[in-house]
C-alpha cells in the first residue's frame, strides 16, 4: 500500500494523481457491488477485459443506483490480472484491485 499512496493521494477538491503510464478506467459499477468495495469486504473487479487492463492502471469505480450516478466514486490501482484460467470465460479477466481514495460526492453532479 505504502507504494501505492506515494502516486495517489487527494486534494480538497477531490484531485486524484496518476503516475504517468497508467491508463486510468472509469467504470459504471452497480450499487450492490460498489457498496462492497467502499466497505472493503471486496477486493476484486470480474470485468469483459476489452480495455487493456494491466498492473498498475487505476480503476475509477462509479456507482450507479437505478440507472443514474449517485456521484460516489472509488480511485484503486489494479495489483494483478488474472485472465486465460480454466473455468474463466474467454474474454474476461478478475482484476484484483488495492482501494486507495473514496469520494462521496462530486461537485459537478
Amino acid at each position: 500500500m505504502n507504494e501505492i499512496k506515494k502516486y495517489i493521494r487527494t486534494t480538497e477538491k477531490g484531485m486524484v494523481f496518476v503516475p504517468k503510464n497508467a491508463n486510468v478506467h472509469h467504470l459504471k459499477t452497480i450499487s450492490s457491488c460498489f457498496e462492497l468495495v467502499w466497505t472493503n469486504q471486496k477486493k476484486s473487479e470480474l470485468r469483459k477485459d476489452d480495455r487493456n487492463f494491466k498492473t498498475g492502471d487505476v480503476l475509477v469505480l462509479e456507482e450507479i443506483k437505478n440507472n443514474k450516478y449517485t456521484g460516489r466514486r472509488i480511485f484503486s490501482f489494479i495489483t494483478h490480472k488474472l485472465k486465460n484460467f480454466q473455468g474463466l470465460q474467454d474474454g474476461y479477466c478478475i482484476l484484483s484491485i488495492e482501494k486507495c481514495v473514496k469520494v462521496e460526492r462530486s461537485n459537478n453532479g
